[in-house]
């Protein structure tokens, strides 16, 4: 649907105009004194919102979100929106919680100028499906009431004043954008706790190019950026690419380390492991992740710390035998917490299967936690079925309703994809520390960022656009929260960023 919208408003464009909602356009002047001039605004600052595009026929069922890019340059995107009540558009339109598109952009709008009662902006426009290479269109912004504007596909006087004259209605124009809510996309956290910014790297393998990729760790690292997501595609043809995010708002930084264990015999790896994670966490160091190529003995640890923070760490661990039910993970987790030992690792791939230094068996389920020096409170864990449209697409109005519900308890998301053994279905886990109290927020959108075929720039778009007014990809591409310490995309104890 999102595709034939796209089509039938550039072909309004390239046939006659095009509408962005404003709220007016005369100028106004006093010639009282004051303390403090006023600023003077830039002319793109009037087009900024969000606007519905028009329909012939129906309701609309797509906003336009118009941002300032420049003083004199606009960036539209679009996302969708759905009737509740056939025929009554006004009252009931809702949002269908979609992440943006680009549509087009608009650049070097000129000063007003005004033909009869029409007032309008010469500007250049160009499609986001058009050929890069291809000259802008040139157009005009103008205004059809306080608010509506249209593009009119012409820079003529009397054919802009003709054209506009023309449109009856612009809610019922394919070229047309009328001024409405905020789209959901743009509505910000009560609570602005952190801003983001990201951007991608190469993704390099932590066993074969272990080096390269501890380097690019570090590197970013310094700069304030955590790795949030490590092998994402953003096109079905592309290469896979590695998602860091810095939190804007502070001066985190940062390191980490690697330890490469070979073992003689496999059933005591966890053991290894934890023997050098309970080292590493006495300097600040909590485990990050840990990989093995294929059926190797040889494993690779890697560790992270914030270099500004003080704490050092005591870690702990459960093991379950035989393997674990619901009942007694959680019980497990709430006894753990209880310690004030948060959950930091979950049955690791790395180390599920026989360890004969904690059981005899093929079905030991462990859970490991961390108790940090400066934290005084306790942990407790809820978990909650999650809901699923079908097998691949979780029903997001669900989990928003739980989300929310627990929020209310004081319990905050740390794993979306959590499961007590791989055959189940994926869960929702829930923390709760005693300690604080929560201002964390929740933004659960319909689709997943990371959905294919976006393309790397889209998708730095769409997670900067949320990262810009306060939401935090959380390592979930449908969930999004106002606290760095939901990232959520492993159950690491060093909140990033």
């Amino acid at each position: 649907m999102k595709y034939k919208m796209l089509s039938l408003h550039i072909l309004a464009i390239s046939m006659g105009s095009l509408v962005l909602a404003g709220c007016g356009g005369s100028d106004s002047s006093s010639n009282t004194p004051t303390p403090t001039p006023t600023p003077v605004a830039d002319v793109a600052d009037q087009f900024q919102g969000s606007w519905l595009f028009g329909m012939p026929t129906g309701c609309p069922y797509s906003k336009a979100v118009v941002s300032k890019t420049a003083a004199t340059a606009l960036d539209i995107t679009t996302e969708s929106v759905k009737a509740t009540e056939a025929g009554n558009c006004a009252s009931s339109l809702i949002d269908n919680r979609t992440l943006t598109d680009q549509f087009a952009m608009v650049s070097n709008i000129q000063p007003k100028q005004q033909v009869g009662a029409v007032i309008y902006h010469l500007a250049d426009y160009r499609s986001a499906l058009s050929n890069a290479n291809a000259p802008a269109l040139k157009v005009a912004l103008t205004y059809k009431n306080s608010n509506a504007v249209c593009i009119i596909t012409s820079q003529d006087r009397t054919e802009i004043e003709k054209q506009i004259n023309a449109i009856a209605d612009p809610i019922k124009n394919a070229s047309c954008l009328t001024k409405s809510s905020p789209a959901f996309s743009t509505l910000a956290p009560k609570t602005v706790l952190a801003t983001g910014s990201y951007q991608l790297a190469a993704s390099l393998d932590p066993v074969s190019q272990a080096t390269e990729y501890l380097a690019q760790l570090n590197t970013l690292g310094q700069q304030g950026y955590a790795l949030l997501h490590r092998n994402i595609k953003t096109t079905s043809s592309g290469s896979p690419e590695n998602l860091y995010l810095t939190n804007s708002k502070q001066q985190q930084r940062y390191a980490y380390t690697s330890k490469n264990l070979n073992l003689n015999s496999l059933d005591i790896r966890y053991a290894r492991w934890f023997d050098e994670a309970k080292a590493q966490a006495a300097n600040g160091y909590l485990p990050f992740s840990s990989h093995r190529a294929g059926s190797s003995l040889n494993f690779t640890h890697y560790f992270v710390k914030k270099t500004s923070a003080s704490d050092s760490y005591t870690l702990d661990y459960k093991h379950f035998y035989p393997a674990a039910t619901v009942q007694d993970m959680i019980a497990g987790f709430n006894e753990l917490g209880a310690k004030g030992c948060k959950l930091i690792l979950w049955d690791s791939n790395v180390f599920v299967g026989a360890q004969t230094t904690l059981a005899n068996t093929n079905s030991v389920d462990i859970a490991t936690c961390a108790n940090s020096s400066t934290h005084n409170g306790t942990y407790s864990y809820v978990y909650v079925k999650k809901p699923m449209n079908s097998v691949t697409e979780p029903n997001t109005a669900e989990i928003n309703t739980i989300i929310q519900n627990q929020l209310k308890a004081g319990y905050r998301l740390v794993s979306s994809t959590f499961y007590v053994k791989p055959t189940e279905t994926e869960a929702l886990l829930f923390e709760k520390d005693s300690s604080k109290s929560t201002t964390t927020e929740y933004k659960v959108f319909a689709e997943n960022a990371l959905r294919l075929n976006n393309g790397s720039p889209n998708l730095l778009r769409r997670l900067n656009e949320q990262g810009k007014i306060g939401w935090l990809y959380t390592g979930d591409g449908y969930i999004f929260s106002n606290d760095p310490n939901s990232m959520i995309g492993s159950l690491t104890g060093v909140n990033l960023p």
